[in-house]
């Protein structure tokens, strides 16, 4: 987590296991979704990539809530392309 801290990244672009009906995108892998969490922090866009048989599914580790990045935690905004 230290080394990712020292990155900066213009545009961040990420997948994830699952985006739950309340919009909690979560994953299988811890480490995985500390990693996300961290490099996000130090994108200035992050995009989120995935395909519609993530929609409605959920995983172990939570790492962002979509309902809640634009007003209200600290997470970075985030554009979804989910076909």
């Amino acid at each position: 987590e230290q080394a990712i801290s020292s990155y900066n990244a213009d545009i961040m672009f990420f997948s994830i296991a699952s985006v739950s009906e309340s919009g909690i995108l979560s994953d299988w892998s811890e480490d995985e979704a500390k990693l996300r969490i961290e490099m996000s922090k130090n994108a200035r866009k992050t995009v989120l990539m995935c395909d519609s048989s993530k929609i409605g599914t959920s995983s172990t580790f939570k790492l962002f809530d979509l309902g809640l990045t634009a007003e209200h935690s600290g997470a970075p905004q985030l554009r979804t392309a989910c076909h």
